[in-house]
């Protein structure tokens, strides 16, 4: 299992929703509604293993239909998963909206991957990793926060390397920024993974990438 790529946080179902027309407040229209596996976390363990990577997952789902759906799927998709079951919650899911303009918007549950603990790590999955994905859904709340963090120091301390993607300048904005930093900027990570707003929003609201750049590289050196 050594030198594999680790993977931690989020499996959830995708409900797309994309409109042909404008949808309106109270109307119908034709469009195309799919169920689909995502979540960012397991989005990124399921391209790593197709681009020939050995990738291991850790994530929590519900003891549910869609969780039975969730392990056949990394299976599927030769991703080791370490799921954790619980009856306490229903597996993750997502409305993601697509609009007659391509815009996406989302509404994601509280589902079982937010309630991941430290206890529950599968120690040995992380430790022996040569390097640790992780993703800004694990830190908005707490659980997961704590568990992301716990592995973060494991995976590190065994030598491993870290990337991290912000995961959402709205969900930052709604934390705070302050605070989003006291929990992330202390990780070590190696290799950050914004996209332009959120960017923008770690750096207080600078909008070109030239300067966004080099401020990140001083917030996460």
């Amino acid at each position: 299992m050594s030198g594999h790529l680790c993977v931690l946080g989020d499996f959830a179902w995708d409900v797309l929703i994309r409109t042909n027309t404008e949808l309106l407040r109270g109307g119908d229209t034709f469009g195309e509604v799919m169920l689909t596996p995502g979540g960012s976390a397991a989005n990124v363990a399921v391209w790593a293993s197709r681009c020939g990577t050995t990738t291991h997952f850790v994530g929590k789902i519900g003891r549910d239909h869609f969780g039975v759906l969730a392990q056949e799927d990394l299976e599927m998709e030769r991703v080791t998963a370490h799921f954790v079951e619980t009856d306490a919650h229903l597996t993750g899911s997502v409305a993601v909206f697509v609009d007659h303009t391509g815009e996406r918007s989302m509404v994601s549950g509280h589902g079982a991957d937010f309630y991941l603990l430290p206890q529950e790590l599968p120690r040995d999955a992380i430790r022996t990793a040569r390097h640790l994905h992780l993703t800004a859904w694990s830190f908005f709340v707490d659980p997961p926060r704590t568990a992301a963090r716990v592995a973060a120091l494991q995976a590190r301390t065994a030598g491993a390397t870290l990337s991290f993607d912000p995961g959402s300048f709205q969900m930052i904005g709604e934390m705070g920024v302050r605070n989003f930093l006291a929990v992330t900027q202390d990780l070590g990570i190696d290799i950050l993974l914004p996209n332009k707003e959120e960017g923008a929003m770690l750096t207080g609201g600078l909008t070109d990438p030239n300067e966004i750049a080099p401020a990140l590289a001083e917030l996460y050196p």
